[in-house]
């Protein structure tokens, strides 16, 4: 698809509308400004309750399992604020079998940096949305992250120094900013894709071979 999209002069993007919320610009401000100090590890979870029988997820000939669904967001939010050069350390993937697709998992990154990188998915738990970044001297934290309602106004909890405060960001409107962006990108006659959306396939597939391999 990335291929085809180059020769065709069409602009591909898989479209994680989170990353059109403005709190991860407000996180990454933080971390820029030094506030919990130098990055040591991320952990990002999204878990979503059980689907029904019937549902879309469990059918592996239309590529459902946990993998191609839920872990693409914590995976995603790492390549956002760490980079596109990350390694697949080491991953788990758990399959029932009356379903055939892989309902949960784990993978371990790490960034060039050194930096380790936790992503749990899946969708068969309590529901989940967050990430928190631990630092030499704090951290911060924040839940309810990928599927952010417009009416909601996420709260960033920073700990350093032996205090802990939290900043409230504005409510946003993630969807409409993420249509509006791809619009935008197609009208000024842009095509192929963008290195994030490269590396998030590349990461996802070397999760799947990790996880085989164990």
């Amino acid at each position: 698809m990335h291929a085809q999209a180059e020769a065709a002069g069409l602009l591909l993007r898989e479209n994680y509308m989170f990353l059109g919320h403005r709190l991860h610009g407000h996180v990454a401000d933080l971390i820029a400004q030094g506030v919990i100090g130098e990055i040591r590890s991320l952990h990002a979870v999204f878990a979503i309750p059980p689907r029904p029988p019937g549902d879309i997820r469990h059918r592996p000939e239309l590529g459902g399992g946990a993998l191609l669904d839920c872990a693409g967001y914590p995976v995603r939010a790492a390549l956002r604020f760490l980079g596109t050069e990350l390694d697949v350390v080491g991953a788990h993937l758990r399959t029932e079998s009356d379903r055939g697709v892989d309902v949960a998992g784990t993978a371990l990154l790490a960034s060039p940096e050194g930096v380790s990188i936790l992503c749990e998915f899946g969708f068969d738990h309590y529901y989940t949305s967050g990430y928190r970044f631990l630092g030499s001297e704090g951290r911060i934290s924040v839940d309810h992250v990928f599927t952010t309602p417009t009416d909601h106004a996420p709260v960033i909890r920073i700990e350093a120094e032996g205090h802990t405060r939290q900043v409230t960001v504005g409510t946003d409107d993630q969807f409409r900013n993420s249509l509006e962006t791809f619009a935008r990108d197609v009208r000024s006659g842009r095509s192929g894709t963008d290195a994030d959306t490269r590396a998030q396939a590349r990461v996802i597939e070397h999760v799947r071979r990790a996880a085989q391999a164990r």
